[in-house]
């Protein structure tokens, strides 16, 4: 994303992020995941892949595709659900996270990913919670600690001849392994990832606010995190395809980590894009304009037709409510974006990083 394409997307608030949850199927069970209660549940209501492909095709272009689920890797037509956008939608970059447990599919399907999207850098986020035992019971099944050190391995072998590949790893803190943060931080230096983020716990939505429903003190983490940032290569595999976001993103993560004690509590510190910016598109093809927020339409209804979808009254509705209400979250997918795209808080940032 060049100077050029950066100041179009700004002065016309178009698309610029999806997030796609592409499966409720799923091979955990983390007692922290948001959706708990849909996994696994009416797989044969999920969108088709000629569906997902009529939608893509009525979609304008926009550059960041966020896969999210269930577990991404149990779709089997994965690569061609990310081709699809990457061809129609011009995509610049796409992140899908794994837990790794079905080892065998993340790693035969890897390199179709990287081959259907040529145009595109790629982040493969894998989930380590906790070191050892303590990670295979916060995400409910033995073995996947194990797992995750065993395909970040062959993923670094196939990075070495895919430079568009960048790996990260992401953390949940929880209650469960606040203890451990230290430990595991210096554990998941030595495996020497492009990225590591600290995660906060997702809280229900209530009131216009997100709540944050864990019991520890955030300031510690967030020392942490501003350490880990430091520390980590960012997203190295964007300078290729889009050299600005590769340049700013530290920035915009830094600034976020420094917004989200007054986040966390529920003030409103930027003007929220979600929905202008942003959309969320479920298994199902129900539709919001953030993650925090319900659900509130469905392509299906439209013909699956994105403009029709996103004019529609219950769309406009939810998007109009998020600046009446002063909607606040401290979901970092829709705060930097919210950074990203503001001024004030976007020079503040590349300030911050150059100091």
């Amino acid at each position: 994303m060049g100077i050029l394409s950066y100041a179009k997307t700004y002065a016309l608030r178009r698309l610029f992020q999806v997030i796609f949850q592409v499966t409720f199927r799923c091979n955990a069970r983390c007692s922290f995941c948001f959706n708990l209660d849909e996994l696994n549940q009416r797989l044969d209501e999920e969108l088709s892949f000629d569906e997902i492909r009529k939608f893509s095709r009525s979609m304008p272009k926009f550059e960041w595709l966020m896969i999210s689920g269930g577990e991404p890797f149990l779709r089997d037509d994965l690569p061609e659900i990310l081709e699809t956008f990457a061809s129609n939608n011009r995509v610049k970059h796409i992140t899908v996270p794994t837990n790794a447990i079905a080892k065998d599919k993340v790693l035969s399907m890897a390199p179709e990913l990287i081959k259907a999207c040529p145009e595109s850098s790629i982040s493969i986020v894998l989930s380590l919670d906790a070191i050892g035992e303590q990670h295979d019971k916060i995400r409910g099944v033995p073995g996947t600690f194990d797992k995750v050190l065993s395909v970040l391995g062959s993923l670094k072998e196939l990075q070495a001849r895919e430079p568009r590949l960048t790996l990260k790893l992401e953390t949940v803190v929880t209650d469960a392994n606040l203890g451990q943060m230290g430990e595991i931080i210096e554990f998941v230096h030595r495996l020497d990832p492009d990225l590591h983020i600290l995660d906060l716990e997702r809280g229900g939505f209530k009131g216009w606010m997100q709540e944050f429903p864990a019991n520890y003190d955030i300031d510690p983490v967030i020392r942490e995190s501003f350490r880990v940032l430091r520390e980590s290569r960012g997203y190295a595999s964007l300078n290729e395809h889009a050299p600005m976001l590769a340049k700013v993103s530290k920035s915009v993560q830094a600034e976020y980590f420094s917004m989200l004690p007054q986040l966390v509590h529920g003030e409103r510190l930027t003007k929220c894009l979600a929905g202008r910016m942003t959309l969320v598109l479920y298994p199902r093809g129900d539709v919001a304009a953030c993650e925090v927020l319900p659900n509130c339409a469905n392509i299906r209804d439209f013909d699956l037709d994105y403009e029709q979808t996103i004019r529609s009254e219950p769309f406009s509705r939810q998007v109009a409510a998020i600046s009446e209400h002063r909607c606040t979250c401290f979901h970092p997918c829709y705060q930097t974006v919210n950074i990203l795209f503001s001024p004030k808080h976007l020079v503040r940032a590349l300030f911050r990083r150059k100091r």
